[in-house]
Formats: structure tokens, sequence, C-alpha cells
């Protein structure tokens, strides 16, 4: 039998060595992982606002607004462009009159572009889609829950502490038959 080093490092059933087969990914995660790779990277939470109105007969009867939250994490191309991906649930209203309950949350992906006026203040716009489910529920029954893709525009300002952190604040609109505004306040941290 011939001497071969290599043979404890062999994969019987393909001949492949196994260094092979862990390097390919050992040399990935080195590359995900390099701090130029993930400097445009950010993560973000917020707390958010939105309005609705019971209309009965074409006639509004009571406005109120619920209290909801988000998550979110983008990339920042440049000073200019960033895309983001986010959760926001949109809060509960509670009806007194028609003693309903609205219930709505979005999962969205949306295109954002910036104009920094200054090094640490800066404007953006909002452009994506979202795919909005709300429930309507009553003392007695809970309604089917409704699905919709929406476009989402949305304008904000940002302001950054430091460069790592930042605070902004977004008015939002989800279009469509039924149009929904939201306005959040949120954090961003950037790594």
């Amino acid at each position: 039998m011939k001497d071969n080093k290599n043979t404890f490092c062999t994969y019987k059933k393909k001949g492949y060595p196994l260094k092979k087969l862990f390097l390919a990914p050992l040399i990935l995660v080195s590359i995900l992982t390099t701090p130029a790779f993930a400097e445009g990277f950010y993560l973000g939470t917020e707390i958010n606002a939105r309005g609705a109105s019971l209309e009965i007969n074409n006639r509004s009867v009571e406005d109120k607004t619920g209290v909801g939250w988000g998550i979110h994490a983008g990339y920042q191309f440049s000073p200019y462009f960033a895309t983001e991906v986010a959760y926001r649930d949109l809060g509960d209203i509670d009806f007194t009159v028609a003693q309903t309950q609205s219930k709505a949350s979005a999962i969205q992906a949306s295109l954002i572009g910036t104009y920094p006026f200054t090094s640490r203040f800066s404007v953006f716009g909002r452009l994506g889609v979202a795919q909005l489910k709300s429930t309507l529920k009553d003392n007695r029954y809970t309604y089917q829950d409704h699905n919709d893709t929406k476009a989402l525009l949305g304008l904000g300002v940002e302001f950054a502490i430091t460069k790592q952190i930042s605070l902004r604040t977004e008015l939002s609109e989800y279009t469509g038959d039924h149009n929904i505004s939201s306005l959040s306040l949120g954090a961003n941290f950037k790594f």
C-alpha cells in the first residue's frame, strides 16, 4: 500500500480532500465579516402612530389613533441612496361607537433617496412596496384578515448623534383603495 499523507483528509465517496470542502465556506465567512463589507449596513427601531376614521353611511363618526412599533434593516450604498426592509406593527385602534377593533401590520421593502444638508442633518424620501395585513373584529366576531399589496411613500428627516447612531422621524403613506398614514420616530445604528 502506497503511503499517502492526504488519505486521512479525503472524503472517500468522491475523492475530494476535506480541506477543499471546508476552505470555500471559511473564505466566504471571512469576506462577509470584514469591516469594509459591513460599513454600509444599519439596523433600527421605531415607534409609530396611525390615524383611522370610522365611517357610517359615508359620514365620519369617530377618529382614533393607534400606536405601534417597527424594526428595519438597510444598506447605505452612498450618502444619497439606500435600500431598506422593515416590519411595522401599525397598532390597534378601538372604536367605541361600533365596539370594533382594527389591527394592522406591514412588511415592506424600499428605496431611499437622501439629501445631506450637513454631516449630521439630512432629509430623505422613500419609495417602496408593502404587504399590509389588517384585521377587523368586534365583541362577537373576528372578520377575515385582509391582505393587500400597497405602494409606500415616505418623507422624513434624520439627525446623526454620532457616526453610528442617528434619530429620524418620518411620515409614511400606504396608498391604494384605503390609504393608511403613519408618523414614526426611530433610531438607527450603523455598522
